[in-house]
């Protein structure tokens, strides 16, 4: 018999097997969730390329630059809070709907936006790191968005939703988007931790240039 002298208690202890201590099992720490923000709207010209594995990108080179499109970005970053731990954001999609003016009826739906410089049609953003979504383009002309040939705005879905995809395949929707520019919802969800982060802007056109603004 081995005596346990803490609590006074006996208990039989064979001579082929170690005693094992039982095991006092703990709840699992929950994990922590991402703090995804909007940073703001940026115009700039991005490079659509044919290949799906370097997909829409900054120009690399000038060949690029010369055939890059005016684009429209909106830019989210996984902001840091101070005295908390914040958790990486993983696997996030963007869900673009393009609404009527009274918020009731959606005119064209983008299940998955277009992240700059990825190569899937998701993105990861550890604490501090900003993406950058392609919102619309404004292409006339160019044979890649040849699906709206009515119209320069356009905008994208991203077809690339699984990892594993074909070297050669048509991987944007175009989606045409005349008149849809009063309300447009983007809602970004990180399918690991199921947060999503939605806001909701009006864009317009002065001249050349892109004027957003954010909807309460």
């Amino acid at each position: 018999m081995a005596l346990d002298r803490g609590t006074e208690r006996y208990w039989p202890v064979s001579r082929d097997v170690p005693y094992l201590p039982p095991v006092i099992s703990t709840p699992p720490q929950a994990r922590p969730r991402p703090n995804l923000s909007y940073v703001g709207p940026e115009s700039k010209f991005i490079s659509i390329s044919p290949f799906p594995r370097i997909g829409v990108h900054e120009p690399y080179n000038d060949e690029e630059q010369a055939e890059a499109v005016y684009a429209l970005v909106l830019k989210f970053t996984n902001e840091a809070i101070p005295g908390q731990t914040v958790g990486r954001a993983t696997d996030v999609i963007a869900t673009i709907k393009f609404k009527s003016d009274d918020r009731g009826t959606m005119l064209q739906r983008i299940d998955h936006g277009v992240w700059l410089n990825s190569s899937f049609s998701a993105t990861d953003l550890v604490v501090g790191d900003t993406r950058e979504l392609v919102l619309l383009v404004d292409a006339p002309n160019r044979s890649l968005l040849v699906d709206a040939p009515d119209q320069s705005l356009r905008a994208l879905e991203d077809k690339r939703i699984e990892i594993n995809y074909p070297e050669q395949f048509q991987y944007l929707r175009v989606a045409k988007t005349t008149g849809l520019l009063d309300f447009i919802e983007v809602t970004l969800t990180d399918r690991r931790s199921q947060s999503t982060f939605r806001r909701v802007f009006r864009v317009c056109m002065q001249g050349a240039n892109f004027n957003v603004s954010e909807i309460a």
